[in-house]
């Protein structure tokens, strides 16, 4: 999706370019640089209103835990406050824009353990529900939709 993004950005940028020159090498990793922190930011924005979501509309993430998608959504929502702010705890800068992949990577792990350790308490099932987890892939053409509903 972020690849996507950046194809999409450096297409819209070039056309803003009316005369034709010859950039250099730091010019067009400053583009680069500027590219990639737009995506980071939008994906960031996205993930902060849509993160419930991204593990929910997993049909195999809700298998684990034995609970409906509307009910998931419902448990998630407790924890996207304190994963965001997590995620940016764990991340050099505290900014997204520089360190969106591992800021993403680091708020879908919290959303999970956060889901795990409530389900668990409840359920007492920590092995068998962790050990489900551990096992499924998440659709990452699933998780691009539920990021931009």
């Amino acid at each position: 999706m972020k690849k996507i993004l950046i194809i999409i950005s450096i297409v819209l940028l070039s056309g803003c370019n009316t005369t034709s020159t010859k950039t250099s090498s730091a010019s067009d990793a400053k583009k680069d640089a500027a590219i990639d922190a737009m995506a980071d930011k939008i994906l960031t924005e996205q993930i902060l209103k849509n993160g419930e979501y991204l593990l929910c509309d997993q049909e195999s993430y809700t298998n684990c835990h034995s609970i409906s998608q509307s009910a998931c959504v419902v448990q998630m929502r407790h924890y996207k406050s304190t994963c965001h702010n997590k995620a940016l705890e764990s991340i050099d800068n505290k900014d997204p824009a520089k360190n969106g992949s591992q800021y993403q990577k680091n708020y879908i792990v919290c959303m999970m353990l956060q889901h795990l350790l409530e389900n668990t308490s409840r359920t007492g099932h920590i092995e068998k529900i962790g050990q489900c987890i551990k096992e499924i892939q998440l659709d990452k053409k699933q998780l691009q939709k539920s990021l931009f509903k």
